[in-house]
């Protein structure tokens, strides 16, 4: 629910909602929402959305007012998209990495406009924005997982790399897969290569539900090519491989502090 007059700027049908908030947010009408009811849902989410825009708008009006634009890098993303009306289970995000939920916006805006009004295809990923920033900030790239976006601006080319991603396993925001045992812990893990993507979900029983998808012919993930495509089983092993070191990661990992702790829990994002 966006504040006035936000709430109105995509107006609702009929001049008002006919959807109310209360109760949506329980499991079963995620998995049954009528078209009508998601349009609406649509245009509250998009109402949201032109919210943040013009939050966003403010911050850089007081940073021209300033004249500091150009001695300021701005980055805009996001931590995860939502699934609006693409799967049974709607109006949600977490426990998938279908696309609409891991593909998210990126803009920079460098000091000196550098360029400025460029848009680039070229698949990146979060890991890349600390070696973006600190190359601009010191003119130095640190060893990273990620590497320097600045070369797509001067109009180079970066290798093709595999792109990985994971969430927290939920099986019940996968009712497509509601016929395999898959685990209620651990991580659904995900290898971008484009054309192609693999999406592998643990199983109680062990090991992993691999599902393969070529974003060029089917944007929207709705065809498992998993043994149909030779390169599946390269992806496969590929992915195996970061799953077993993000684990092994996970365990050596130092433990937060119990403040900071709680609140990553209390967002769903501890267990």
């Amino acid at each position: 629910d966006a504040p006035p007059p936000f709430d109105r700027h995509f107006p609702p049908p009929a001049g008002r909602w006919h959807v109310s908030t209360e109760g949506f947010w329980l499991p079963g009408p995620k998995a049954r929402v009528s078209p009508e009811e998601a349009r609406e849902w649509i245009l509250r989410y998009d109402n949201e959305i032109a919210y943040a825009d013009a939050q966003l708008g403010r911050l850089l009006a007081a940073l021209s007012a300033r004249d500091d634009s150009g001695d300021t890098l701005v980055v805009v993303t996001a931590d995860h998209g939502e699934t609006l009306y693409e799967r049974p289970w709607i109006f949600d995000h977490g426990g998938r990495l279908f696309e609409e939920q891991v593909h998210v916006p990126l803009l920079l805006c460098l000091p000196g406009a550098k360029g400025a009004g460029l848009a680039i295809a070229t698949p990146v990923s979060h890991v890349d924005l600390a070696p973006t920033i600190l190359s601009v900030v010191t003119g130095r790239t640190p060893a990273s997982d990620g590497r320097s976006l600045l070369p797509l601006l001067d109009g180079k080319r970066l290798p093709p790399r595999p792109l990985f991603l994971e969430a927290r396993s939920e099986p019940k925001r996968v009712p497509s897969l509601g016929s395999l045992p898959l685990a209620t812990r651990g991580h659904i893990y995900a290898v971008r290569l484009p054309p192609l993507k693999l999406i592998a979900y643990p199983l109680e029983t062990g090991g992993y539900h691999p599902t393969l998808f070529d974003l060029s012919s089917d944007p929207g993930e709705t065809h498992d090519l998993f043994g149909q495509r030779s390169e599946g089983k390269a992806l496969y092993r590929a992915l195996l491989d970061y799953a077993r070191a993000a684990q092994a990661g996970a365990e050596e990992r130092p433990l937060l502090d119990p403040e900071a702790e709680e609140a990553l829990r209390a967002l769903g994002y501890v267990e």
